[in-house]
Formats: C-alpha cells, sequence, structure tokens
C-alpha cells in the first residue's frame, strides 16, 4: 500500500490523519485533498414544494425572511425548517386542514426564526449535546412522527368514495388539532429552558438562569426524559418480537467501543480510582451472576401479575409497570454504580448459550420496568445525586435491546450533563478528559442511527479536538497517543456508512474516504502503542477491532469507487478521464445511462462533478490486497486471544469466537480473487460458525449463507469443483429456506428458486439431468407461487423465470426430448423479446446482445434446431451467439473487470459461455459439409484454449465434447462417427476425467478398453455400426449432440 496519499501538499497520511492536525478539517465539510469544499451540506430548503402550491404563500415569505440567518445556523436547523415544509406540502392542498396546519407551520417556523436569529441555533452554539440541539431534534423528531402520521391518512385515499375521504380527511384534521395543543406546550417549555422569555419572567425565576444551575432542573428536559423512559417498555417488547423472528448475536465489537468510553469516564464517582480497581478485582463472576439471577427471578414473578387494559384513556400515562408498591421495588437509584460496574466485566459479553444471552438481554426490561416505576410514582430521578449514573445505565440496556434512537435520547442527556460540569471549572482537565469521553459515547451510539450519523460525527470531531487541548503531563506515557487513535477508530465508524447510495451524488466517496483514512491512522496508533506493551490483551484486542474497521471500510470503498465508475461512464468516455478501475468486481457494472446523457451535469454542482471525477478513480488510498492484510491482522488478534483463552480455561474466548468468525468472514471476501485461499478461509469461517450456532441457534444462520452461497459455492464452481459446488449448494438452499420467518416469505421463494435454478446448472455439468429437472421442478412450483402471491411479473421475476424454463429446455435436450426442448426455447426466445419491448419505456433498455444469459439461450436454441434437422438456422443462430459472446468478452477485457460469476448476474461465467457455444458451433459446422472442416477445427482450437492450461476454466461436459470433436476433425476421411471413431472418443473422453476419480470410474475404464478389443475385431460389421450409432445417439449427455446430429434426418424445422 502506498504509503501516502495523493495529498495536494505533499504530507503524509499519518499528518492528515493525526487527531492534533487541523489539516484534515476534522468539520465534515471539507476532504483532506480539496481542503474548501465547503458546499458539502449546503443543500438548501425544498423550494420545490412550494412553487405549485399557492396556499403556502404565507409560510413561503416567513422561510424567505428567515433564509438569510439560516445559512448560518447548525445543519439540523436547517432539515427542520425542510421537514416544515414538506408537513405544509402535504396537508395545505386540502382546504379542510388548511387553517390549522397553517397555523401549526407558521408556529414551528417562528420559533426556528428567533432561535436563528438569538444566535442559539448557530453552528458553534449548537453542537450535539447541548441543550438547544437536544431540543431542536426533538421538535424535529416530533414533526416527522405527525408528517408520517397523515401520510397514512392522506395518500392514497383519492380512489374512496367521497364519504371515505371526508373520514380520512377528519382523522387528519383531529391529529392537526391534538399536534397543535402538544407543540404548543412544547414550544413554551423550551423558550423557557433556552431563556427566550420576557425580562419579568427571566426575573421571577432567575434561579432557572443562574450559571451554577443544572439543565435537569428545566421542565422541558424532564419531560423528555420521563416521555422517553415511560415508552421504554412498549419498544423493548418490540425488540424482543424482532428477536424472535430474527434472531442476531449481540455485536460485541460495538458493546466493547461502549465500555471503553464509559471505562474512561468519572462514572464511578464518588469512589475514588483506587477504589474502583480494588471494586473491580474483588468482585467475582459467580457473585455477579447470582445478583442478576435473582433480578429476573423476581421480575419473572412479578410478570405473571400483568394485566394489560386496553381501554386506558389517552391522557394515561403509556407505562405499564409490573410493580404495584414501593416495597417491591428492587432498584435504588444508588445501585446504578454497581449494576454498570457489572455490565463493564468482559465477561459478561462470553456468552456461553442461548439462554444466558436471553438473560442478560431480559436484565434490561427487568431493570428499565423498575427505573420508570420510580419517575412514574414521581421521583425526580434526574435531580438525584448521579444522573450520570443513571444515564449510563439506560444508555448500556437500551444498546442491548438495539433501541439506538431511544440510545441517542439517553446519550445526548449524558453529554448535556458533562458539559455542564465542564462549564463550572473550564480549566479543569479532568473534566475535559470525562466530556471527551462522553461525546465518544455519544458517536459510538448515533453510528448506529442510519439518520443521525453525521451528528455522530461531529461529536466525535468536537471530542478530538478537545482531547488535543488536554495536558499530557499528568498522563501515563503514551495514553494520550492511545486514546487519540481509539478517537480516530470511532470517527472512522462515524463517517462509514453502507446504507447510502454508493452511485450517486459525492457524499459517499467523500465520507469513506474520510473514514479509511481516519480508521487506518487509528490502527497503526494502536499498533505502535500495543508494540510498547505486547503482553496487554486488551490492546491486542483493540487492535483487532481497528483492523476489522479499516478492512470493512476498505472493502466499501471499492465498492463506492465501481458504483462512481459505473454512473460516470459516459463521463470518463466524454472527457477522457484517466480512471483506475479497481480489481474487485463482483458484479457485471449498470449500462450507462443512454437516455439521461446530461444527468450529472443536470443533477450535480461544478464542484460535486470535479471532486467526483478526480477521486472515483484514485486507489492510493489502498487496494483490495492492502485491505484483504487489513483483515488478516485482526484474524490473527482474535485468534491468539481465543486460543490463549482456551489454555487458560478461561471464558473470555466465548468473547472473541464471533469478533473471529466475523474477521475470517470478512478476509474471504477480500481474498475473492483469490479462490484457492479464500476456500480455506471460507470453510475455517463455515466451521467456528457452526461450532457457535450449536450453542446459539439460528443466530448465526445469515453469515452461514453467506459464506456457502457467495463464497464457497460460487469460488468450488469456478475451481470446476462440482460436486462440492452442488453438496454446498444444496446446504445453501437450506439455509435460504430457513430465512422465512425473517423475511417476506415471497422473496424467501424467488431466493430458493435461485438457488435451486442454480445447483441445476451445477447438476447439467455433472451430467445428473435427472436431479437437474427434479430442482427446476422444485423452483417452478416456487416461482408459480410467488407470482400469485405478489400478482404481478416484474423484471426481476422474469429474469428468473427465464433462466428456469431455459435450464429445463437443456436439459429435456440431452435427455433426448428435442422437440419439448425446442419448444420450451421458442418460448424463452419470445419472452426475451418481450423484455427488450417493454424496457423501451423504461430508464434501462434491455440488449439481449449485452447480456450473456441471452447469448447462452439464442446458442442453444441454434444448436436443437439443428438437431431437429433445420441445420442451416441452427448454424446461423449460433454463430451469432459465439460473435456477440465474443464481443462482450472483448468489452469486458477493455474494461478491465472480471466475468460474470455464477451466483451474482449470469447463470454461466462469461468465458464458459463462449467456451460452449464455440463447441456447440463446430459441431454444427462439420455437419454442413467437408468445406467447413476448417472453420470448425478453429473453433474447437479456439475452445480448448480459452479452457486453459488445466482446463479448469471450462466445465467437463464441454470439454469432453471437443476432445472427442478434435479427434473426430483429425480424421478427414470419415466424417460420420463409425463404431471405432466413437470408442475411441470415448476413450479421449475418460482422459480428460480429473485424477481424483472414484474405484468405479476406473472400473468403467476398464471396460470400455475392454470393448475396444471387442469392438476391433468386429471393425466392419454393418449391423454393429448401426447398432452402435443407435446407441450413442440416444445417449443422454453434451457428448450426444454429436451423434444426435449425425443421426437426425433432415426435415423442415416447424414446431407448432
Amino acid at each position: 500500500m502506498a504509503a501516502t496519499a495523493d495529498l495536494q501538499d505533499g504530507s503524509s497520511f499519518q499528518d492528515v490523519d493525526d487527531t492534533r492536525d487541523t489539516s484534515d478539517a476534522r468539520s465534515i465539510s471539507s476532504d483532506p485533498d480539496e481542503p474548501s469544499l465547503d458546499w458539502a451540506y449546503n443543500v438548501g430548503l425544498p423550494w420545490y414544494l412550494f412553487n405549485t402550491l399557492p396556499e403556502a404563500a404565507p409560510l413561503s415569505e416567513q422561510v424567505k425572511q428567515m433564509q438569510p440567518v439560516l445559512h448560518s445556523s447548525c445543519v439540523l436547523l436547517m432539515d427542520s425548517v425542510s421537514e416544515v415544509m414538506m408537513l405544509a406540502r402535504l396537508t395545505l392542498e386540502h382546504k379542510l386542514l388548511r387553517r390549522d396546519a397553517t397555523a401549526l407551520c407558521a408556529r414551528i417556523l417562528g420559533f426556528y426564526d428567533e432561535l436563528s436569529r438569538s444566535g442559539l441555533a448557530s453552528a458553534a452554539a449548537a453542537p450535539p449535546g447541548t441543550v438547544v440541539h437536544f431540543l431542536l431534534k426533538l421538535l424535529h423528531s416530533r414533526v416527522t412522527a405527525l408528517e408520517n402520521c397523515l401520510s397514512q391518512y392522506l395518500q392514497g385515499f383519492k380512489p374512496l368514495t367521497i364519504a371515505d375521504r371526508r373520514l380520512w380527511l377528519t382523522l387528519a384534521r383531529e391529529q392537526i388539532t391534538r399536534a397543535q395543543t402538544e407543540f404548543r406546550i412544547f414550544i413554551s417549555e423550551a423558550r423557557r429552558t433556552l431563556g427566550l422569555v420576557t425580562k419579568p419572567h427571566r426575573v421571577a425565576f432567575r434561579y432557572l438562569y443562574l450559571p451554577d444551575t443544572h439543565p435537569f432542573v428545566h421542565s422541558s428536559l424532564l419531560t423528555a426524559f420521563d416521555d422517553k423512559l415511560q415508552s421504554l417498555d412498549s419498544a423493548f417488547r418490540s425488540s424482543e418480537a424482532t428477536f424472535a423472528r430474527k434472531p442476531s448475536f449481540p455485536d460485541v465489537a460495538f458493546h466493547s467501543r461502549l465500555l471503553i468510553c464509559l471505562r474512561n469516564i468519572a462514572i464511578r464517582r464518588p469512589y475514588p480510582p483506587e477504589e474502583l480497581v480494588s471494586r473491580h478485582e474483588g468482585s467475582s463472576s459467580s457473585t455477579d451472576e447470582a445478583n442478576h439471577d435473582n433480578e429476573l427471578e423476581e421480575d419473572e414473578r412479578s410478570a405473571e401479575d400483568d394485566v394489560v387494559d386496553g381501554a386506558e384513556d389517552d391522557n394515561q400515562s403509556d407505562f405499564q409497570g409490573t410493580v404495584e408498591s414501593e416495597d417491591e421495588i428492587h432498584f435504588d437509584p444508588e445501585d446504578c454504580l454497581d449494576y454498570v460496574l457489572q455490565e463493564l466485566l468482559p465477561h459478561r459479553l462470553a456468552f456461553a448459550n442461548l439462554e444466558e444471552l436471553d438473560r442478560w438481554r431480559r436484565l434490561a426490561l427487568a431493570r428499565t420496568r423498575d427505573i420508570a416505576f420510580l419517575q412514574h410514582r414521581g421521583w425526580d430521578l434526574l435531580n438525584e445525586s448521579n444522573p450520570h449514573q443513571l444515564l449510563a445505565m439506560l444508555i448500556i440496556e437500551t444498546c442491548k435491546m438495539e433501541c439506538f434512537d431511544d440510545a441517542a435520547i439517553f446519550a445526548e442527556l449524558f453529554v448535556i450533563h458533562y458539559r455542564f460540569q465542564l462549564a463550572q471549572e473550564p480549566g479543569n482537565d479532568f473534566k475535559k478528559g470525562d466530556l471527551c469521553m462522553a461525546l465518544a459515547l455519544l458517536s459510538v451510539v448515533l453510528s448506529r442511527c442510519n439518520s443521525r450519523r453525521p451528528e455522530g460525527v461531529q461529536a466525535i470531531e468536537e471530542a478530538q479536538s478537545l482531547l488535543s487541548t488536554l495536558d499530557q503531563a499528568p498522563l501515563k506515557e503514551g495514553q494520550f497517543e492511545a486514546m487519540s487513535a481509539t478517537f480516530a477508530v470511532f470517527r472512522g465508524h462515524a463517517l462509514h456508512n453502507e446504507n447510502r447510495n454508493e452511485g450517486i451524488g459525492h457524499r459517499p466517496l467523500w465520507d469513506v474516504r474520510k473514514a479509511f483514512r481516519s480508521a487506518r491512522a487509528g490502527l497503526e496508533g494502536l499498533q505502535a502503542f500495543h508494540a510498547k506493551h505486547p503482553t496487554n490483551k486488551m490492546l491486542l484486542a483493540a487492535v483487532g477491532r481497528a483492523a476489522y474497521s479499516a478492512a470493512a471500510i476498505g472493502l466499501h470503498l471499492l465498492r463506492v469507487i465501481e458504483g462512481q465508475q459505473d454512473a460516470h461512464k459516459l463521463c470518463i468516455e466524454k472527457l477522457r478521464l484517466k480512471v483506475e478501475r479497481p480489481l474487485f468486481r463482483q458484479q457485471r457494472p449498470y449500462p450507462p445511462f443512454e437516455f439521461y446523457e446530461s444527468w450529472c451535469a443536470d443533477s450535480l454542482e461544478q464542484a460535486e462533478q470535479a471532486y467526483i471525477h478526480g477521486k472515483m478513480g484514485d486507489l492510493t488510498l489502498g487496494s483490495v490486497d492492502d485491505f484483504a492484510q487489513f483483515a488478516r491482522i485482526a484474524v490473527d488478534a482474535f485468534r491468539v486471544l481465543s486460543t490463549e483463552a482456551e489454555e487458560e480455561s478461561s471464558s473470555d474466548t466465548r468473547l472473541y469466537e464471533p469478533l473471529l468468525a466475523k474477521a475470517l468472514l470478512l478476509r474471504a471476501e477480500l481474498l475473492d480473487l483469490r479462490p484457492t485461499e479464500a476456500i480455506a478461509v471460507a470453510e475455517e469461517a463455515v466451521e467456528l460458525y457452526i461450532r457457535l450456532s450449536l450453542r446459539f441457534p439460528a443466530h448465526f444462520d445469515n453469515a452461514l449463507l453467506r459464506l456457502y452461497r457467495d463464497h464457497l459455492a460460487r469460488h468450488l464452481y469456478l475451481q470446476n469443483d462440482m460436486v462440492q459446488a452442488s453438496s454446498t449448494l444444496a446446504l445453501a438452499i437450506e439455509f435460504q429456506a430457513r430465512q422465512v420467518g425473517q423475511h417476506d416469505a415471497s422473496v424467501v421463494a424467488r431466493d430458493v428458486a435461485a438457488l435451486r435454478t442454480t445447483r441445476a446448472v451445477v447438476c447439467v455439468h455433472l451430467e445428473r439431468y435427472d436431479v437437474a429437472l427434479t430442482e427446476l421442478s422444485a423452483a417452478q412450483t416456487l416461482v408459480d407461487g410467488e407470482r400469485e402471491e405478489r400478482r404481478r411479473f416484474d423484471a426481476t421475476h422474469a429474469k428468473r423465470t427465464l433462466r428456469l424454463h431455459a435450464v429445463r429446455a437443456f436439459c429435456l435436450w440431452m435427455t433426448g426430448q428435442s422437440q419439448l426442448a425446442l419448444v420450451e426455447l421458442e418460448d424463452v426466445g419470445a419472452l426475451l423479446e418481450a423484455r427488450v419491448e417493454k424496457s423501451k419505456t423504461m430508464r434501462f433498455e434491455y440488449v439481449p446482445a449485452r447480456d450473456p444469459d441471452a447469448i447462452l439461450f439464442r446458442g442453444w436454441l441454434g444448436a436443437v434446431r439443428a438437431v431437429v434437422g433445420d441445420v442451416e438456422q441452427g448454424k446461423s443462430e449460433v454463430g451469432e451467439a459465439v460473435r456477440q459472446a465474443r464481443e462482450l468478452g472483448e468489452l469486458d477485457l477493455r474494461e478491465d473487470v472480471r466475468a460474470e460469476l455464477v451466483l451474482k448476474e449470469a447463470l454461466v461465467p462469461l468465458p464458459r459461455i463462449l467456451t460452449h457455444l464455440l463447441v456447440l458451433h463446430a459441431g454444427i459446422l462439420a455437419q454442413v459439409g467437408e468445406e467447413h472442416k476448417a472453420e470448425s477445427t478453429g473453433c474447437v482450437e479456439e475452445a480448448l484454449a480459452l479452457s486453459g492450461e488445466d482446463f479448469t476454466a471450462c466445465d467437463l461436459s464441454t470439454l469432453k465434447t471437443a476432445l472427442m470433436l478434435k479427434r473426430r476433425l483429425l480424421k478427414s476421411d470419415v466424417l460420420p462417427f463409425n463404431e471405432e471413431e466413437t470408442e475411441k472418443g470415448e476413450e479421449e473422453r475418460d482422459q480428460a476425467e480429473p485424477a481424483a476419480k472414484s474405484d468405479d470410474d476406473d472400473d468403467d475404464d476398464d471396460d470400455d478398453d475392454d470393448d475396444d478389443d471387442d469392438d476391433d475385431d468386429d471393425d466392419d460389421d454393418e449391423d454393429g455400426d448401426t447398432a452402435a450409432a443407435g446407441t450413442r445417439a440416444g445417449r443422454p449427455g453434451l457428448q450426444g449432440f454429436l451423434a444426435q446430429l449425425t443421426f437426425a434426418r433432415p426435415s423442415p424445422a416447424v414446431v407448432s
């Protein structure tokens, strides 16, 4: 890997990524290679929503008056104004809702205007973890929730009757009326909290605005905390239902990052650090487990008395507690510290079995119920002596249940508390360090909330900036560097978003480049620190996690680059851009936007275009081999930790096994261009995941499915190990069928049908046509059920149906049923023509000459026509298919992309398609006449050349047919088959078998030798020739294709 990034100022990436250096512009508005890209978040307001809505004129004028100050405000305020505009667009077009909706939107916009003009919502004054940002986010969430609720009433009701429309509009109006009251109360409380009140009010309540008054005394924050706390019970129950439907193992690395932040913060106060260490070392695992068991037993006993009244009044609290009196409370606010310290112990994440994992999660429900009940009974928990400990416990418990949006609320309150602590003593470095860790904790939580990732980036960048101001003298040697490196890894996580569209806009490319640069710098810092302390296992685990992050982000970087290159293909050609293509592609690029040639210029600003065109071919950050090396570092680290823990009989081995399995899976994916290494790594990952699945049934099915389907089956297929590929695909089908409870039944049926079709192709290579037809029959049943359930025939469904019919036709042909095969293939051709016509009205026109499947199907159609007697038409169609396959292969080579892979886009890899079609073409040419012998011989030689020196680039059935045809063409005086030549071709076929064959195959070879001797004696017997010819013509398999051509009677190729 290049040691430096391609920087304009010549600085190395170490300089850029150092958290104490400002050249990387820690604000997320620039790239180190382009330091002045201030258009990053200047997205503007969606004025198009109001352009065709005259009823929005008053609101439009109000927004225009706000616009000058909005650009200097935080990004969240701009997003909030945009959300109000979308709410107005949804409601103002309905006369019945117009008055109330206008009043509601005007009230909200007025509050935003007041915030922006007061300067409280500026980018500097309202970063994540401040009271202003917290209230703005709450209001933004309320507006979004109201919009989603109203959209259910208003969208799609137009086809209804007038009475039904009136009913839906009435329900929407009632919702807006209730929202008016709620928003009025919220905005009033928010104004009082932020000090946007009259002077008499400020004088009367001056104690609320003193510098030493904690923000938690304000009613707006207390109400938000109480509402969120009371809603946790239903949120946790929803998560429990999700876990039951979609079993998932906790993200150990994520929880480890949470614990890193909490271990390094003053969560332990009032205990001094020395006493914390003694408490930590003196606490035994058995005692902690006993405490957890007692908690759960008491909660389970109380849960039996649960009574849910569905007819509760709307004004009552949503809390449905199981505790009826304070005497039954098993939680005390002062116990928060003990609970948090217990959760920080490493063995709490080393789950032995499924029961222990469920117990760990149910503890979250038990604890939060008690807390919610106390709050419901009037306890002001936020204003106890330890609100930070309470919030830390709630963050841990909500993250256990994967309620990350709820955890983000508590994490932001956590940061607000530490901001207040630092404000009391601005020069206290210990409190600065606490705030650094609190901001890092907020960033870790927000990185799991896709809609709040930019806020997570801002939080970790503020933590990095604050960390650089700390006095390093009191710190231990290397502690500052280690913390800086850890924050760099956290920043990489915050910037990394796999769900972002990879091919459109500048943000994906921009973010992932910065994310990788940051993660790589963090890894190098941790490696340097670990080199000084090689026996520290916690540091080694941190190195492993950082290496995994760098490898995963690097993999995403390659995919983003490929997506950008595909989307800007026409720009590359027109502007003659020098673009280096990553050697990683796993699927065929999309066709260029032929009907949208100017989309880049129309949709992107000039600065965006320049950035993407300059960066989408820049691979100086690393190649796939570099990223695979990072994955190897992670694998080695977790393997060492797991092995050492196993030797010590420690439970920590259970902590590192899931991390090791994930690292192996990632490494197998990065080794995609090296099948031999990838197979070995994937097999090790499968073995480990199977071992984990014995303790946690169904929790690792998705990982095993990916390994079987996307890695092992594909690599074994491309290595011509068809027997193992068939077995692996059978396992993949089994695991895919288990997804019924996790995904829509029609989607699962579609995927299972696709896998069965693929396994049928593998069985065709093994000449097991009966098994292939059985798989295709099962796939057809699934496809028919899917079509009936979905009631539509979309492009994806049509593609899979085409493959199924074409492969079945090939199997029918190979088993001697040529007429039925011809009917099937003609139907496939008609479906392809219909697909072409339909695509003319769509964005991407379907061109069969660019589709390897369509080329293969056309070649099969021509070969079958030649078999039934229409040799000339068959020769023409197969020849055209060969020409198209050659052109498509040249296109792939010119673009330096990989050939199609069996389980990705094409049914069969393109080189194998060309080899197969060349053999078919050679056989037909040999039938036409002696004058085509030279051309036929050239096709055979080209096919054998494409097979490679070890014949691994060609399936065995096609290779055997090519060798038989070559032997036949070498005898210029005998064009048709005879007994002797046929059996000699059989010997040539047997010699092409792989070295490792079963004893039955050896016996067959001996029988063939005996038959050769007998046939030599009866060489001139005409009846013997006829009998052998008849046997060969009826023989199933591709080798029988030549005999079918020889003994077919010419007849018009008309099949009704």
